[in-house]
């Protein structure tokens, strides 16, 4: 806070000494005018102002593109986890989140093997099911089959019994005329 000559300044001295005695024989004095050293001083102060405010804006582009990145892969990870929840194990592809290193690209990349592992699962499933019902068609044919011999052979074995039945009977019948022959004979004989 100077003012030289009515001006006021801004500046800093310091006293030159006499060697040897200490005696104070000048001064060396550094300054600007207030005026111009306010003047550079805003023109600093703009600068910095402007460089903070231009950065800033940058930084915000760049964070708004790649949170916008992030949000539309994880969106479409989403997506494809509930189309899995609703029982669509179809994957679509999106190569820019499959193609990313970090963890959205990790967890892209595991959403697209749960499904084709789930797809995998699901088809063998109905392989397996396909080859049951298979094999239950042919075993129901085979065990109709069965019935039918089984109902054959009852019908074969009373017809069996029928005619044993009846062969009975006729020996039956053939004795009690050997006896009656018998008896006609001891008959005639007495």
């Amino acid at each position: 806070n100077v003012k030289i000559e009515g001006v006021p300044y801004c500046g800093y001295y310091v006293p030159i000494k006499q060697p040897g005695s200490n005696e104070v024989v000048g001064m060396v004095f550094a300054g600007k005018d207030r005026a111009t050293f306010s003047a550079h001083l805003m023109s600093t102060v703009g600068l910095i102002a402007s460089v903070v405010v231009v950065s800033a804006l940058a930084a915000l582009v760049v964070v708004y593109l790649l949170a916008g990145s992030m949000a539309r892969a994880m969106v479409s990870t989403s997506g494809q986890l509930q189309k899995v929840a609703d029982g669509v194990l179809r994957y679509e592809s999106n190569v820019k989140a499959e193609a990313r290193t970090d963890e959205i690209g990790d967890m892209t990349n595991a959403t697209k093997e749960v499904i084709t592992r789930l797809t995998d699962i699901v088809g063998k499933i109905k392989e397996t099911s396909n080859d049951l019902e298979n094999f239950s068609v042919k075993y129901v044919d085979s065990f109709k089959t069965i019935d039918e011999n089984i109902n054959s052979m009852e019908i074969a074995a009373n017809e069996i019994a029928n005619g044993a039945t009846s062969q009975a009977m006729e020996t039956q019948n053939a004795n009690d005329g050997m006896i009656n022959m018998g008896n006609a004979i001891d008959n005639i004989t007495a």
